[in-house]
């Protein structure tokens, strides 16, 4: 069963990696309340990042993943269920560019992004709503084009 395509990336140059164990000490010492993998392609280490997502959670912390999108639908459903909670893809480029340079299939990356629209702009809402009640002026939905509350003009016009 395919759950990682992988594909070399020269926009992706970062090699650190941490111990999920002392992060989430550091991160519960620290009073912290997210954990986010970025590092190199996290998928790389899929299984690795499902174990930070699962026990993140049983600190209560957001989970959010940077990313270059490029894995099995399997994958990416893989990680929902151990506490995905955000997820930024970094689209290198349209279906010719990301063929020429990473020799890769952009519709993949098209599919999982719309996968974690799907479940994401629910949660966006949300937190509009939170950042509402706390009496925030600005709050907007960023990169959902064509949503209500995708800037702050919207946002002003509901003010008055």
């Amino acid at each position: 069963m395919e759950f990682l395509s992988l594909f070399f990336c020269f926009w992706e140059n970062i090699w650190d990696f941490f111990n999920h164990s002392k992060s989430n000490f550091r991160n519960k010492k620290l009073n912290c309340q997210e954990t986010s993998l970025s590092f190199n392609e996290p998928t790389f280490l899929l299984e690795y990042a499902v174990d930070v997502f699962k026990l993140a959670k049983s600190y209560g912390y957001y989970n959010t993943y940077v990313t270059n999108g490029y894995m099995s639908e399997k994958a990416l459903q893989l990680l929902i269920s151990a506490g995905l909670d955000g997820i930024n893809i970094d689209i290198k480029g349209d279906k010719k560019v990301v063929k020429l340079y990473c020799n890769a299939d952009a519709e993949k990356i098209w599919r999982n992004a719309k996968i974690a629209k799907e479940k994401g702009i629910k949660t966006l809402e949300a937190g509009i709503e939170i950042g509402k009640d706390i009496r925030l002026k600005y709050v907007y939905c960023g990169n959902v084009p064509g949503h209500k509350f995708e800037n702050t003009i919207a946002l002003i016009v509901e003010l008055f």
